[in-house]
């Protein structure tokens, strides 16, 4: 599963604040592709920062979250 969260957040911060794509759980095509859609905040005239993270899922077993924080630029300076 991908999510996303406003600002930077560790593992645990992302499963209290974050928000999941709308793909839901899904297998990674060819083991190393994920697709997903998730609805991000379109930062207008400064840029935001937001953490996206990765959790494997299988039946009955959950992982802990992978994060990276990444800046999304603002549409104007």
């Amino acid at each position: 599963t991908v999510w996303w969260c406003d600002g930077a957040a560790s593992p645990e911060e992302l499963v209290r604040r974050g928000s999941p794509g709308t793909h839901q759980a899904q297998e990674a095509q060819n083991g190393l592709h994920l697709y997903e859609t998730l609805t991000l905040p379109i930062p207008q005239h400064m840029d935001r920062l937001i953490t996206i993270g990765v959790q494997q899922v299988s039946e009955g077993a959950v992982s802990g979250f992978a994060v990276i924080p990444f800046p999304l630029p603002a549409l104007q300076a």
